[in-house]
């Protein structure tokens, strides 16, 4: 039977991949008339706790002709009138000529599934990862951006810039992730902003004709507000610069790949105040007398 904890969709080397090679064994058993299948059929344990993994799929005695294990005309030689008894017979033999090259072939079969696994562990690594992905759409990366902590961080999300451009919620997550595991700590709010367009091109008179009337000069938005609380007085030297010079360079890369056309991102750096403590008791010592407050 298969078990309940594993996937429709598991193959064979993906879940072999993470046991130990003296743990198992392979078995073959050829591939469903339906390809909607389970790659795994059953897993069962033999008597010394190893796990029999049957798989649904073809072994090198599914690929061979026929006849170079079975006669052909098996079932065409028994006379009629013995067809009830000597058929079941003959089927049991083909079924133990199966297992028996079913077990000749299992070494072969084996190692090849081996060399497929150890390709595919190679290449899982690429593949988990998306750096094919992250290559192509990352093409134009310079090696000063790559030097970027900041964008260094991001680069795994270019896979995914299709479904975060234009999704401000994953945008958020994506640029706290990224800024927290940096020691930068942000504080994201949103608030309602009026955009006005201080060049009118229009006239807004009633007195206009309906080709040149434009109502309004402005429009109410959203907009998403990152506060940068990473600076303060002790540490604000030299190195300050080159931290915004960072930081912008991580904006602009955000803009190009994250952002749509028409909207525009800023971070805010924010003086990073030390707290204000104040004792909930305070002792003076006045004349020689201890006063309490």
């Amino acid at each position: 039977m298969v078990p309940k904890f594993l996937p429709d969709d598991l193959s064979i080397e993906d879940l072999i991949m993470y046991l130990p090679k003296d743990s198992y064994k392979i078995r073959l058993r050829g591939t469903h008339k339906r390809n909607a299948y389970r790659d795994i059929k059953a897993v069962e344990a033999d008597r010394e706790g190893r796990l029999i993994i049957k798989v649904g799929r073809n072994s090198l005695y599914n690929a061979l002709p026929e006849y170079l294990f079975h006669p052909i005309n098996r079932y065409d030689s028994i006379p009629a009138a013995e067809r009830k008894e000597r058929y079941q017979e003959e089927h049991c033999k083909q079924e133990k000529e199966k297992e028996d090259a079913y077990a000749f072939f299992a070494a072969f079969d084996n190692f090849l599934l081996s060399i497929k696994t150890e390709v595919k562990k190679d290449l899982y690594k690429y593949v988990s990862e998306n750096t094919v992905l992250q290559n192509i759409i990352g093409d134009s990366i310079s090696p000063g951006q790559l030097a970027n902590p900041f964008i260094k961080r991001t680069i795994p999300f270019l896979p995914k810039c299709k479904s975060i451009r234009g999704n401000r919620t994953l945008l958020k997550l994506m640029i706290q992730k990224v800024l927290r595991e940096e020691n930068v700590a942000v504080e994201i709010h949103s608030c309602n902003h009026l955009f006005s367009d201080s060049d009118i091109r229009y006239r807004d008179t009633l007195d206009s004709t309906l080709d040149d009337i434009y109502l309004g000069d402005g429009y109410e938005d959203v907009i998403t507000i990152y506060d940068l609380h990473f600076w303060s007085d002790e540490s604000c030297d030299a190195n300050f610069a080159k931290f915004i010079d960072t930081i912008e360079e991580f904006r602009q890369f955000i803009q190009d790949y994250f952002i749509s056309m028409e909207e525009v991102i800023r971070f805010n750096i924010v003086k990073d105040e030390p707290p204000l403590i104040i004792s909930d008791e305070s002792t003076y010592n006045y004349l020689n007398y201890n006063t309490n407050i």
